[in-house]
């Protein structure tokens, strides 16, 4: 009887080591992962605000009738949201939803304007600057709380089963 008793308790003690060890590595792994994610949302902030200013730019010479040359928009680099995908899911719903929400708009933006530098039709090249801004405008929206919910994310501390 002594036996069976210590080899159920035994079972129970590798179950919930088991379970509690797997919690804390994925509280652990989130935190990396936001706090990767914060300081690479932290650098796009800065980039749309400066995009902003650019595309106003680029509107106000084409309204000026002053031509712009072709040019290509270099590839964006590999980021960790785009290396880390699988993973999201691990930062919550509120963040799962903003993140991928706030990489398109800037995708969108850069197709936006790439299209616009990639002809020399005024008519095109003002309404892929207008599309442009819009894509900026709604990533600048979403980009300062979803730092905010990054930051706060990294800085969570491990509680047992908090899901």
């Amino acid at each position: 009887m002594a036996a069976l008793i210590a080899a159920a308790t035994a079972l129970i003690v590798f179950w919930l080591t088991a379970f509690v060890g797997e919690d804390y590595r994925r509280s652990r792994d989130a935190k990396a992962l936001a706090a990767s994610l914060a300081g690479e949302v932290e650098s796009f902030k800065i980039g749309m605000e400066i995009a902003a200013k650019a595309n106003e730019n680029l509107l106000a010479l084409l309204a000026a009738n002053m031509g712009l040359p072709k040019r290509k928009v270099p590839d964006g680099p590999v980021t960790v949201y785009a290396a880390n995908l699988k993973r999201i899911g691990l930062l919550g719903l509120s963040i799962g939803r903003d993140l991928p929400f706030a990489y398109h708009m800037i995708h969108a933006y850069r197709v936006a304007t790439e299209a616009g530098l990639s002809t020399d039709n005024p008519v095109e090249q003002k309404s892929a600057f207008l599309v442009a801004q819009q894509m900026v405008g709604n990533a600048n929206d979403v980009l300062p709380g979803l730092l905010a919910k990054l930051q706060a994310r990294a800085r969570t501390r491990w509680r047992p089963f908090r899901y």
